[in-house]
């Protein structure tokens, strides 16, 4: 037998409907603030992105400072007659240095000898 407790005049089960529109109002609720929660985030991420990508000046005085090294002559070390030359000139002479002597692979490398009997 039915317990007519359970039911309405029009046959709906009333503990079933309760239960379902609770379970209903929970999920809403916690997607509307899981989704609430996400935007902030979203929208955190974008302010902060915008306000953080600008460059420090004292980071593009140093960048600067260092250009300026790598591209001029100087004498830095009085004690050891160093000198500094632009990074350029630097590397052209290495490269011409490298071009003028042999190979230093080929003069170090100790040469194979064949030892194998045919």
């Amino acid at each position: 037998m039915n317990d007519s407790r359970d039911h309405d005049e029009y046959g709906v089960e009333v503990g079933k409907l309760a239960l379902t529109v609770v379970l209903s109002v929970i999920l809403t609720t916690a997607s509307v603030v899981g989704l609430q929660a996400f935007f902030y985030r979203y929208q955190w991420n974008l302010e902060a992105s915008s306000q953080y990508d600008v460059r420090p000046k004292k980071l593009e005085e140093l960048e600067t400072r260092q250009r300026e090294q790598l591209a001029q002559y100087q004498k830095p070390d009085t004690e050891t007659d160093t000198y500094q030359i632009p990074i350029d000139r630097a590397m052209a002479l290495v490269v011409e240095e490298l071009s003028r002597s042999p190979n230093p692979k080929d003069s170090q490398a100790p040469k194979k000898e064949n030892n194998h009997a045919p």
